[in-house]
């Protein structure tokens, strides 16, 4: 490994002991009585932050524009829009287009026709089925610009680095309107630690298999915070309209990117309950509030005529039309491949473990980050359930468990494989909810030293369950590419290269 990675290797454990410390000037001040200096302290560690989740993006030769494979989808569908058409400028093998079902994996072999791994190919054409928000908000702005394609990773790079600021910009605001009790030091590992249980993956495997997920993942964050601005903010009864549909324009944004995240606009509803009962109903300001629904049938027409122009069906994102290992194009309606044993099983795979195969990257959040163990602490102690209930928050935060569940259900659903990727789906909407089990225990515990401790130590084994499972071989990371254990990795950079 290079000795860059060694020193961050090293300077981020000695930060990880030294942040347990209670008696730090962070530890012990509030959020809102942090001054200026300490928000510079914040911002640099944010900034570093940023820096190590970008900078092992670069390592793998699949994702860093070394090896030409079907993981540029992005930029070619960049390529594509720029050109004026909607699909992949990408040539057909003639064997494919004979074939009377190309969807058959078997008989792809058998004619031994060529074609283009996890595309969807659809009249002679091949498809991007990924999310296309990515490509409308940076890979096509980039290209008309500059002149030039961005590379996939690159792209990942960039909304990572927002996804880390909004992040930190939603828990600043749940800190102002609920948890002026959480101390500042605790605030800045909890925005870390949740920032990297969302992205670890990504950081590992820049893919375009990631970019729908991260992206998704950054404009519902936004969303939710523009929601809690309408609903919190002593603002005009038209100013908290605007931030409700800034909100649902972000969340709308989700749909284009991957669904199951876009779930998480159900979030929207108690808040509704909340915003009425803080200003008080009436059918005018009811009204007013309909707006919020534009960005929603907006995008959703953009999205449904995308569809349509691509595969005559307003309803069809190219996954019935999908290159991979399975025929989806023969699978069954969605109701009709609903299976409880499997559902369940999905569930207990992604908040517990595998019943099927266990390695590091099949233990679900709950085993994975022990940081998330405070959202069952917060809802089974009846000091900190109190503050709920007084709060009114008890159907948000019920709201947000039932997101999580359903994720996870539709994501076993959707899918013939429990790809750890998938995952990705829930992690950050698990950290959100942490953050206000955590939010609530300061409230009762709010001059426990013990409590600032247990949150700093969990947050570094949360964070070096992410570095493991980063550098566990998966995905063509660089591990995989190259041929590494997790043991040649840690002994690499331990010694800054001397043991390989």
């Amino acid at each position: 490994m290079n000795i860059v990675y060694s020193f961050i290797f090293w300077f981020s454990l000695v930060l990880m002991v030294v942040l347990i410390n209670p008696n730090l000037k962070i530890n012990r001040i509030k959020i809102n009585e942090a001054t200026a200096k300490e928000w510079r302290i914040g911002l640099a560690l944010m900034i570093y932050l940023i820096i190590v989740c970008l900078l092992p993006m670069d390592l793998s030769p699949s994702y860093n524009g070394h090896h030409k494979t079907q993981r540029q989808q992005y930029e070619q569908q960049a390529e594509a829009f720029a050109a004026g058409h909607l699909y992949l400028d990408l040539e057909v093998d003639p064997k494919l287009e004979a074939m009377e079902n190309p969807y058959d994996r078997w008989g792809r072999d058998e004619v031994g026709a060529n074609f283009e791994y996890d595309t969807a190919y659809y009249k002679g054409h091949y498809y991007m089925y990924f999310g296309v928000t990515p490509v409308v908000l940076v890979y096509l702005p980039y290209l008309l610009i500059t002149g030039h394609s961005l590379l996939g990773f690159r792209g990942t790079q960039i909304i990572v680095t927002v996804l880390i600021f909004a992040m930190c910009l939603l828990f600043k605001k749940l800190a102002d309107i609920f948890f002026k009790e959480m101390k500042f030091g605790s605030y800045i590992m909890l925005c870390a630690t949740m920032s990297i249980i969302s992205v670890w993956y990504a950081v590992g495997a820049p893919s375009l298999y990631t970019v729908p997920n991260v992206m998704g993942i950054c404009v519902e964050l936004f969303s939710f915070f523009f929601y809690l601005k309408a609903v919190y903010d002593d603002c005009s009864e038209n100013k908290s309209i605007v931030y409700a549909v800034l909100g649902g324009l972000f969340g709308a944004l989700a749909f284009g990117c991957r669904p199951t995240i876009a779930f998480a606009n159900f979030f929207a509803i108690p808040l509704v309950v909340t915003y009425f009962r803080r200003r008080g109903f009436s059918i005018k300001l009811l009204l007013k509030l309909l707006f919020v629904a534009i960005p929603y049938a907006v995008c959703g027409g953009l999205i449904m005529a995308y569809n349509y122009l691509r595969f005559e069906n307003p309803f069809e994102f190219g996954q019935s039309y999908q290159l991979t290992t399975e025929d989806q194009s023969q699978y069954m309606s969605m109701l009709s491949r609903l299976n409880l044993k499997e559902e369940i099983h999905g569930i207990v795979h992604y908040f517990v473990i595998s019943s099927r195969d266990i390695n590091l990257l099949e233990l679900g959040a709950f085993v994975s980050f022990p940081i998330l163990l405070f959202i069952v602490f917060a809802i089974f102690n009846s000091k900190t359930f109190g503050e709920i209930k007084e709060d009114k928050m008890i159907a948000s935060v019920v709201t947000l468990i039932l997101i999580n569940i359903f994720i996870a259900a539709m994501d076993t659903l959707w899918s013939p494989y429990f790809w750890p990727r998938y995952r990705m789906d829930i992690y950050w909407l698990v950290g959100v909810l942490a953050f206000i089990a955590i939010g609530y225990c300061f409230r009762v515990y709010e001059n426990s030293k013990a409590l600032t401790v247990v949150i700093a130590v969990l947050c570094d084994i949360s964070i070096a369950m992410c570095f493991l499972m980063c550098i566990y071989p998966f995905d063509h990371n660089f591990t995989f590419d190259f041929n590494l254990t997790v043991m040649d990795v840690v002994k690499s950079l331990v010694t800054f290269g001397m043991v390989q």
